[in-house]
C-alpha cells in the first residue's frame, strides 16, 4: 500500500465523520453491552412439536471405545428423531453385536474390508432415508442440542451446504472451523481458547471444517459428488468435499454453539502410517485442485485468526464487505454488494442494521443470498469486531440524514477495520 493510498483512505474516513458531525451526530464513544440472543433458548421452545428426522452416520473401526457413549448422547438429543446408521469397517465383533441391540440403531453395514472414512460415509449416506444426514465420528460426544443447532441453518438457508460443530475437549476448543493455506495444510480457528468464550460467537462461514460432526442435505451431497475414494483410507477427503461444495455455490458454515466433546485423533488411532497417508493425500489434494490452491496464501507460521491470513500476499479472502444500514433499503440497494459475495472466492457480505424495521421486508432475500445479518442487539459488538480485525475490505454506510447513526457502532468498525475502504450513501429524503 503506497503512502498516497493511505492518505486517500484516511481522508475518506475523515470526510465521512466530518459529514456526519455536520448533520448533528454525537461521537462520544460508548460501550455496547447488549448480549446476543441465545439460539438454543429459542429452539427449546419448539422442540416438543417439531422434531426433525435425521440420519446419523457413524463409521467405526477397531475397538471404538467411545462408541456406546457416542450413541447414547445422540439418543439423548433434543429436537430430532435420529436414525443411526453404523458402518462397520472392521470393528470389534462383540461391540458391533452389542450396539445392534440398541433400538436407536436402525442399520448396520458390515464390510468385509475397511472402506475407509470416505467410503464408509458414502455407504452410510446411501443407506440414509432422510433429507438431512449427520456424519459423526465414533469418538465425538454431542450435547443435547448440538445436532438440532446444526440442522437449523440447513433448514433456513438453501445456500448453506455443510454445517459443522465446534470440537472441544475438557472445556478447551480444538477448532471452530479451519482455514486453508496454499500448500493444502489446514489450520484450526480458535484452538486453545476456553469453550465458554467461543460458544457466544455467531455462526460464521469458513473455507473448511473437520468432519468430526457435520450436517448436510443428502440431495446436495449427491449433486456435488460423493467422497473421493482416492483419499483412502482417510485424511483430506473432507477438505476435497468442502472445496467442491464451495465451487458449486454451497457454503460451509460453522456453528460455535453446537458442541462436540472430541477425543482428538481417537477414531483414526488404528490407521497405520498416518503421517505418510496425510502427506500423500495432501499432494493428491494439491494436484486435484491446483487452480484453487494457487490463489490461497502460503504462510509458514499462521496464526489462529482469519485477519492474519488477510495480510498474506495474493490472499483469496478478499472483497468482504461490511454494510451498515440505518435506513429502509430495497433489493436493488444491496444487489451490487451481494454480487461481491462470490461463493467460489469464499467472499461474503455482512449487514449490520440499527433499526429492525429497515430490513424486515428483506430478511428472506438476504438469507437466501447467504448474507450475514445482525443488529447491535444480537451481538456484543466490540468483542465481535475484535475477532474480525481487518477482515473487511470495504465498509459501506447507508443512512438517512435525519436519523442518528450509532456512534459506538461506527467507531468500533473504524478501529477494527483500519485497512478498509469506506463508502457512505446518505439519503436526504
Amino acid at each position: 500500500m503506497t503512502s498516497e493510498s493511505k492518505y486517500e483512505k484516511a481522508r475518506k474516513i475523515q470526510d465521512l465523520f466530518c459529514k456526519l458531525e455536520e448533520i448533528g451526530h454525537n461521537f462520544d464513544i460508548g460501550t455496547v453491552t447488549k448480549k446476543r440472543s441465545n439460539k438454543s433458548n429459542k429452539i427449546k421452545t419448539n422442540l416438543a412439536q417439531n422434531k426433525i428426522d435425521v440420519s446419523i452416520v457413524i463409521p467405526i473401526i477397531g475397538k471404538s471405545e467411545d462408541l456406546e457413549d457416542c450413541i447414547n448422547a445422540v439418543a439423548n438429543s433434543d429436537g430430532i428423531d435420529p436414525k443411526i446408521v453404523i458402518v462397520d469397517n472392521g470393528a470389534d465383533n462383540e461391540l458391533v453385536n452389542r450396539i445392534g441391540k440398541n433400538p436407536m440403531v436402525t442399520s448396520i453395514i458390515r464390510n468385509e474390508n475397511n472402506m475407509g472414512f470416505g467410503g464408509g460415509c458414502n455407504q452410510g449416506i446411501d443407506e440414509a432415508k432422510t433429507e438431512y444426514v449427520v456424519l459423526l465420528n465414533s469418538d465425538a460426544i454431542v450435547q443435547p442440542l448440538t445436532i438440532r443447532l446444526l440442522l437449523e441453518p440447513l433448514i433456513t438457508n438453501s445456500n448453506v451446504g455443510i454445517a459443522a460443530a465446534s470440537a472441544a475437549k475438557d472445556g478447551i476448543i480444538q477448532e471452530v472451523g479451519r482455514v486453508i493455506a496454499r500448500d493444502a495444510h489446514t489450520y484450526p480457528l480458535r484452538e486453545g481458547l476456553p469453550l465458554d468464550l467461543v460458544t457466544q460467537e455467531l455462526d460464521t462461514f469458513v473455507p473448511y471444517a473437520s468432519f468430526v460432526c457435520v450436517a448436510l442435505r443428502k440431495q446436495d451431497y449427491e449433486e456435488v459428488g460423493r467422497f473421493d475414494n482416492d483419499y483412502y483410507p482417510a485424511y483430506s477427503e473432507d477438505v476435497d468435499l468442502c472445496i467442491r461444495y464451495w465451487q458449486k455455490g454451497k457454503k460451509v458454515l460453522v456453528v460455535p454453539e453446537a458442541i462436540v466433546d472430541h477425543a482428538l485423533n481417537g477414531s483414526s488411532s488404528s490407521v497405520p502410517e498416518i503421517e505418510k497417508i496425510k502427506e500423500r493425500n495432501r499432494q493428491l489434494l494439491l494436484e486435484k485442485h491446483s487452480d484453487f490452491f494457487s490463489k490461497l496464501p502460503l504462510l509458514n507460521e499462521p496464526g489462529k485468526y482469519p485477519h492474519e491470513f488477510k495480510h498474506a500476499k495474493n490472499c483469496i479472502y478478499k472483497n468482504n464487505i461490511l454494510l451498515i444500514v440505518d435506513k429502509k433499503i430495497s433489493a436493488n440497494d444491496i444487489a451490487k454488494y451481494s454480487e461481491s459475495a462470490s461463493s467460489e472466492s469464499l467472499n461474503f457480505l455482512t449487514v449490520i442494521y440499527s433499526d429492525k424495521k429497515s430490513l424486515m421486508s428483506n430478511n428472506e432475500l438476504l438469507a437466501q443470498a447467504s448474507i450475514e445479518i445482525y443488529s447491535p442487539e444480537e451481538i456484543e459488538l466490540h468483542h465481535w469486531l475484535r475477532e474480525r480485525i481487518c477482515l473487511y475490505d470495504k465498509v459501506v454506510v447507508m443512512a438517512d440524514i435525519n436519523k442518528s447513526l450509532s456512534s459506538e457502532l461506527l467507531y468500533a468498525v473504524l478501529f477494527s477495520q483500519p485497512l478498509a475502504d469506506w463508502e457512505y450513501i446518505l439519503n436526504e429524503n
